[in-house]
């Protein structure tokens, strides 16, 4: 009887281990199969001058990095767990883009990350762009001329189903020709000729922002009739013009600074009559050409530091919005200040990739200020 006993709790004891063997074995495979491996960003598109990138890691487990070329690094390139890593992709001298693969593993898993980074090539037609550098208090900038021409405003149809209804009907505009600046304004060049500095991210090199539509053009703005100089003297543009020496009536070179209008606007960021229809100003990878919401770290940055587009002209996406002179009517808009928003364009270090396109549009109140707004001057020869 008692062995009967004996080797009956033989048997369940030895079923027990095997049911504890069993789900200690399905334990460690159902860990194996839980390790998670995420990157941020499955892509970059760099300048030729070379940046650095952050790049989020979330794992639960140990993991590596494996780069293939010298240009592009990461550091660290190891860890345990969720980490920011960085990213360094050196400057390309070279007259060809190129592109590379940067690898992490964690076990069996396998995550790339494609680095793009576009060429000095660029500059050469840049240089034969006419350019013209005036100084203003003190502070010099350029200023690029724009030949005039026809062009199609709107949703193109490389916008695709980013277009928003506000950018419709595509519609073909003609402009005449004009000089439009290199770059945003520079919190330097405002604070010289206005004598204080509004701006929330405060850096000689960044672009001007916090400031209203009114602050720029003045408070008793009438439109483009001819005495309209006589009636801008508290704006910047007015003291811009007197301090660059410009405002002289019988100049042959008689130059006013100015906002441009929205069609102004579009046509440089498209690149002008040197087009090549991208998405965005210069490129089809934003991160090449604008600082947006993925790459800016939510702050304003130095003018000029990404690709410049067709003309030469920086930061016509992303950065800071830009003021033009239109309001925000529905197209074709034809008049000026007859709603009570103006036009804005551009996209901002805030904004996602579809409000950083060239055919983007939005309004904003004439009277206010704002960190993510800024603009840029034009002027037509008289």
């Amino acid at each position: 009887m008692f062995g009967q006993y004996a080797k009956f709790v033989g048997i369940i004891l030895s079923c027990a281990l095997a049911f504890s063997t069993c789900n200690n074995d399905n334990t460690a495979e159902s860990s194996l199969d839980d390790v998670m491996l995420t990157l941020s960003k499955d892509s970059v598109s760099v300048s030729s001058e070379g940046e650095d990138y952050r790049i989020d890691v979330t794992c639960n487990a140990k993991w590596s990095v494996s780069a293939y070329e010298t240009w592009a690094t990461v550091s660290p390139d190891s860890g345990n767990g969720n980490k920011t890593v960085t990213l360094t992709v050196t400057e390309n001298a070279t007259d060809a883009e190129r592109k590379t693969e940067v690898t992490f593993t964690s076990e069996s898993l396998i995550r790339v990350l494609t680095v793009y980074q576009a060429c000095k090539i660029k500059a050469a037609a840049e240089d034969e762009v006419e350019r013209l550098t005036i100084t203003a208090a003190g502070v010099t900038f350029n200023m690029v001329k724009v030949s005039g021409g026809t062009f199609t405003m709107g949703a193109t149809s490389e916008q695709g189903d980013d277009a928003y209804d506000v950018e419709k009907p595509a519609h073909v505009v003609t402009v005449g020709d004009y000089y439009i600046g290199e770059t945003e304004v520079t919190q330097a060049l405002w604070r010289a000729v206005m004598g204080y500095n509004p701006s929330h991210f405060v850096d000689d090199n960044n672009p001007v922002e916090t400031v209203s539509w009114y602050d720029i053009i003045g408070t008793s703005y009438a439109g483009y009739a001819a005495d309209y100089v006589y009636y801008m003297m508290d704006g910047f543009c007015y003291k811009l013009s007197l301090a660059a020496g410009a405002l002289f009536p019988d100049s042959e070179r008689r130059r006013f600074f100015i906002l441009p209008t929205e069609a102004e606007w579009e046509y440089a960021a498209r690149g002008g009559n040197r087009s090549k229809g991208y998405k965005y100003s210069g490129s089809n990878n934003v991160d090449a050409v604008a600082w947006y919401y993925e790459n800016s770290n939510y702050t304003a940055h130095h003018v000029g530091q990404k690709t410049a587009n067709e003309l030469g002209l920086y930061d016509m996406n992303g950065n800071v919005w830009e003021w033009c002179s239109n309001s925000s009517n529905l197209y074709p808009a034809t008049k000026h200040m007859a709603s009570s928003e103006c036009v804005i364009r551009g996209g901002s270090f805030d904004n996602d990739a579809r409000n950083s396109r060239v055919s983007c549009r939005d309004g904003y109140t004439p009277e206010s200020g704002n960190r993510f707004l800024g603009f840029r001057i034009i002027f037509r020869q008289q």
